[in-house]
């Protein structure tokens, strides 16, 4: 689009201008069926959102909710069952036979037995028994747990904002001098 400007310029400044209009022409149809195409690409995206949205059962002043998982707070009391996507980092209040996926955080490809109980902070969170944590998955049992950390606070938060702050590449570098020359 920048190479197309500058040509525009270019061509009516030696006094080209049927060719400066006709690569006007080009920019702004391409620039409209840009636009259109990202609206409807959002318009799809948006509708499949809607379509596939997680709700969970969640206790709030005593009384059981089916909310999106988005609407999930810090102290929300969650209910899991076997195939649940965790919402948030959670302590488990109670639990029976919960075995927990947790492979897209350590790579482990076995279920981790969960239970309630007390772990020392300052354990590493492979080795918390009685937590789960944001993206893991029930794989089988039951579990009440109370939301502790959502969003950008949870582990897999903070792991998706640290890979998102990748430092420029060489090959990017030279790229983008060659995009310049």
């Amino acid at each position: 689009m920048l190479l197309l400007v500058i040509a525009i310029i270019l061509s009516a400044f030696v006094g080209e201008s049927s060719d400066s209009l006709i690569i006007f022409l080009i920019l702004i149809i391409t620039g409209l069926l840009g636009y259109w195409q990202e609206s409807n690409a959002g318009k799809a995206m948006e509708k499949l959102r809607r379509i596939i949205e997680m709700k969970h059962m969640v206790l709030r002043d005593g009384q059981p909710e089916l909310i999106p998982s988005k609407e999930i707070v810090e102290g929300d009391i969650i209910m899991l069952d076997a195939g649940d996507l965790l919402p948030a980092d959670c302590r488990i209040i109670e639990s029976n036979e919960l075995h927990v996926d947790e492979s897209t955080l350590t790579g482990e490809s076995y279920p981790v037995e969960k239970m309630p109980g007390i772990v020392p902070d300052t354990e590493t969170f492979s080795k918390k028994f009685n937590c789960l944590w944001e993206g893991t998955n029930v794989i089988s049992g039951f579990a009440k747990v109370l939301s502790v950390a959502t969003g950008s606070n949870t582990i897999f938060g903070q792991m998706a904002h640290s890979l998102m702050q990748t430092p420029e590449t060489g090959f990017e570098k030279g790229i983008k001098r060659f995009g310049y020359f």
